[in-house]
């Protein structure tokens, strides 16, 4: 896998958001293999996401709205458009969507009518299923 590394003026790595390139200076950029440490270290998404809100939906839900104003705060990797009535976020990184989006969240989100794509769905499913599985397991043992 292929990746932007930044390495500052004291030799210091790390990953930038390539939106705002202008932000840092006195850095060498290389697009090249990275490691597995590297990835790791730096945080490197290797799978990216995307959410799928209908206007409708977005409109009808204070806790939706206010989910998304925070991510477009702090979240500075987030790309988010609206086409035919829907937003679409994407850029999200797969394994920062567990520090955003709790199972509650996922759920009611879910139930609302948010589409998430796959590799979310398959998170939270595998999730639930496990949850499901050890409390059938308790019942039974008592």
């Amino acid at each position: 896998m292929k990746a932007l590394i930044w390495t500052d003026e004291n030799g210091n790595k790390f990953r930038a958001n390539p939106k705002r390139m202008n932000d840092y200076v006195n850095c060498r950029i290389e697009y090249r293999e990275v490691t597995e440490q590297e990835i790791i270290d730096l945080r490197i998404p290797t799978v990216w996401c995307e959410v799928q809100i209908p206007l409708n939906v977005f409109v009808g839900s204070e806790r939706i709205q206010q989910k998304l104003a925070m991510l477009n705060l702090i979240y500075d990797w987030l790309d988010r458009r609206t086409v035919d009535w829907i937003i679409h976020l994407t850029h999200i990184d797969l394994n920062d969507v567990p520090q955003f989006l709790s199972m509650e969240e996922y759920q009611l989100c879910k139930e609302a009518g948010v589409i998430f794509d796959e590799n979310i769905a398959n998170l939270y499913e595998n999730t639930l299923s496990n949850e499901n599985e050890e409390e059938s397991e308790e019942e039974t043992s008592e």
